[in-house]
């Protein structure tokens, strides 16, 4: 079980999502309707107006017409309603914002995404992800990704670390797709990287992770464009959504339409790749070249 305390297991809802969240149940109960009742009406269960009373889930647009109806909402009240709800399924928030209560924090709020979804996809083009990165890795990209010099470093790599926990819980999958640059970038000395492609043949022979590599000799399928990460299995997850970093900070899609957009760029890296044997023989040619730097 991933050792992170139970304060970075609570979700700190967004305003944008909390609003709409209320919203939608003070048109329930201003129209006389049980959660059971307004399930019926909608085409779903208890549970799922629960968990949007709560904000524990994000509803589509499509969901929130279909409460709209069930409620007899005014026109000026469904324009409302769908303003945020279109806010709250895309969120951003800035690496200052992120970072200003500390890097451990946000190590906790990643771990929580990872435990309540039971299928991770994670493609990066530029640097090793996170619960694949072995200690003193972690250590030069997270000091690199630091501009706003929080001070507490040393527990931010220990949550991320703890965080590879959930690597051995068999009940979840883990698909990571990286192109052969990835193995290639070298945030410290060569003894460094040595290292981490150690780790990733290690981690490469789980049962429940696949690690696909795209070589630098395979003709491009689509443009690299950026890192992100899907959280949760459509169909059976209660939510999926994808996290998209940039330069300046974090966007969180949440919208269908958007999830399955990286869903389907997320297959075609992974037609790109090799898997099993043939990423660990693309390993120890990268590490084979990394060593002979090693007494440069």
């Amino acid at each position: 079980m991933t050792n992170i305390p139970p304060e970075g297991l609570e979700e700190e809802i967004p305003a944008a999502r909390r609003r709409l969240a209320s919203r939608l149940r003070e048109l329930r109960r201003a129209a006389g309707l049980s959660q059971e009742e307004l399930g019926e009406r909608s085409g779903w269960g208890q549970s799922k107006t629960t968990k949007t009373e709560t904000g524990k889930t994000v509803p589509q647009l499509a969901d929130v017409e279909a409460w709209l109806r069930a409620v007899a909402a005014p026109a000026e009240v469904r324009d409302e309603l769908r303003d945020l709800a279109e806010v709250a399924l895309s969120a951003t928030s800035s690496w200052k914002r992120e970072h200003s209560r500390g890097l451990r924090r946000n190590q906790l709020r990643y771990a929580r995404m990872e435990q309540a979804a039971s299928t991770i996809r994670i493609y990066q083009p530029g640097i090793v992800p996170g619960l694949l990165q072995v200690g003193p890795y972690a250590r030069r990209v997270m000091a690199l990704g630091n501009p706003s010099g929080q001070v507490d470093l040393d527990d931010a790599v220990g949550a991320r670390m703890a965080r590879q926990d959930i690597l051995y819980d068999e009940g979840k999958r883990f698909e990571f797709i990286v192109t052969e640059a990835t193995l290639r970038w070298r945030p410290g000395p060569p003894q460094l990287l040595l290292a981490q492609l150690d780790r990733l043949v290690s981690v490469s022979t789980l049962p429940n992770v696949e690690i696909g590599i795209i070589p630098l000799g395979v003709e491009a399928v689509a443009l690299p464009h950026h890192s992100f990460v899907v959280y949760g299995e459509p169909e059976v997850d209660d939510e999926v959504l994808v996290i998209i970093e940039t330069l300046a900070g974090e966007l969180t899609e949440r919208d269908n339409d958007t999830v399955q957009l990286y869903l389907e760029r997320f297959t075609r890296y992974r037609a790109a790749a090799v898997f099993g044997a043939d990423a660990r023989a693309v390993l120890s040619r990268v590490a084979a070249e990394t060593n002979g730097f090693v007494d440069q």
